[in-house]
């Protein structure tokens, strides 16, 4: 198998509308780190091409990458299902479609990366070189835990694919961990890849920038910062993100590269998740003026920070509901999620912002020896809680647009499509 590398610095030049918070005013005002667009392109033996991007924004519909694809085959003849968009899900990058509570997207911004994303694919198509792998997965919860409550106790997963030429030298590592990029909060007005820019940052020091490192989100739909960090500015952002640097550099250090990888093979399936039913607008108004009365009650008591944002994103999440009404004709239902075979392990993508614990039922459940979860891939479906989280509320269930139970079915089709591909 040979593997090609291409990176492009997509840091917005001017000042921007960022997403991530509804909350949030202001455009941009400078950049704490820069963003990537960064690109993994695998061969195999019969000449197969498989392309992996990453990029370091808050999501995309399926549609503006469609237009992406378009561009990538005409500059290559790379077949869009061929090809995996996936974004890391920074909360201080710029905002690239229209949000009801974030604002308009930068349309000329947006435009440019119609374009310059495709050049990834060309530079790592220039770069193809003989490859050896080796895959990891373990457990990991310094960096995230849950963020529904301190008292509840989730297993980040850790799951690395790594890349060596055939005399060792590391060539590109992609790893993915299921956490919320959301160290820095609604407040900053700087561009920043969060935690895992940091992390890159310094692997690359430790590395040399030859070697492509690729971070991927997992199911982390109920996993983030609130409970492990300490503060949210950018010190803490690297805090972390050296933390996770650190745990991806003990285990390149273990692993044993072999060249044992004839071919891949990828393959994807439709689906379309039903919408949920939502309580009347004068319902919603009631809850709202209840979530609205809590959180002044936890901010006059002087409540723990977590608390408190759990208080008022529960409220944003009543809001959501409100919007979800009103927007409802218009919003995506419908998705596809891909596996990616690659020697004993196996990639697979999906484009909602799955609990853990469904991410965790895909894992256990798949005839590989590895498999790796990445979110917001081919596409942004928002929130898809567990049943038993749905139950409990929160601003995750409260602001997700599917039934309850659909989660588990997502799940059982990506088990069923793992399982077809053996």
């Amino acid at each position: 198998m040979k593997i090609g590398r291409g990176k492009q610095d997509i840091t917005p030049l001017y000042p921007i509308v960022m997403g991530g918070y509804g909350d949030r005013s202001g455009k941009s005002q400078d950049v704490l780190d820069r963003i990537f667009a960064r690109t993994i392109v695998l061969e195999d033996d019969e000449e197969q091409k498989i392309v992996i991007i990453a990029l370091d924004i808050i999501g995309l519909t399926r549609v503006q990458i469609q237009y992406i694809k378009k561009n990538i085959f005409k500059l290559t003849g790379i077949l869009k299902e061929n090809i995996v968009i996936s974004v890391t899900h920074t909360h201080s990058g710029p905002l690239t479609y229209d949000y009801p509570t974030m604002g308009k997207a930068d349309e000329e911004y947006v435009e440019w990366l119609y374009k310059v994303i495709p050049t990834t694919v060309v530079k790592a198509l220039k770069d193809l070189k003989e490859c050896k792998i080796d895959w990891y997965q373990g457990n990991f919860s310094d960096v995230g835990n849950s963020r529904r409550s301190r008292n509840k106790k989730v297993e980040p997963i850790l799951t690395i694919l790594g890349f060596t030429d055939l005399r060792d030298n590391l060539l590109a590592t992609l790893f993915n961990y299921n956490c919320h990029p959301t160290v820095l909060s609604a407040a900053n007005l700087e561009i920043s890849a969060d935690y895992p820019g940091a992390s890159i940052d310094l692997l690359e020091k430790v590395y040399g920038e030859d070697a492509l490192f690729v971070f991927t989100n997992g199911a982390c739909g109920d996993i983030s910062t609130r409970f492990t960090r300490r503060s949210q500015d950018y010190r803490e952002v690297k805090r972390l993100g050296s933390l996770l640097a650190a745990e991806v550099i003990k285990v390149l250090n273990k692993m044993e590269f072999t060249q044992e990888v004839p071919n891949v093979f990828i393959k994807g399936r439709d689906f379309e998740l039903q919408p949920r039913e939502l309580p009347s607008l004068e319902e919603l108004e009631t809850q709202e003026k209840v979530y609205q009365e809590r959180l002044i009650k936890l901010e006059n008591e002087g409540a723990d920070g977590g608390d408190i944002r759990i208080a008022h994103t529960a409220l944003q999440g009543v809001r959501v509901q409100k919007l979800l009404k009103e927007y409802a004709s218009r919003l995506e239902l419908n998705g596809i999620m891909k596996g990616i075979k690659i020697g004993n392990g196996v990639i697979i993508t999906q484009p909602a912002e799955l609990f853990s614990s469904l991410g965790n039922t895909i894992i256990n459940a798949s005839p590989y020896e590895i498999t790796m979860v990445i979110g917001y891939a081919e596409g942004s479906i928002g929130y898809l809680p567990d049943k038993k989280s749905y139950n409990e509320g929160g601003y995750e269930a409260l602001s997700c647009r599917f039934k309850v139970g659909e989660g588990e079915r997502l799940a059982d089709m990506a088990i069923s499509l793992l399982k077809e591909m053996e």
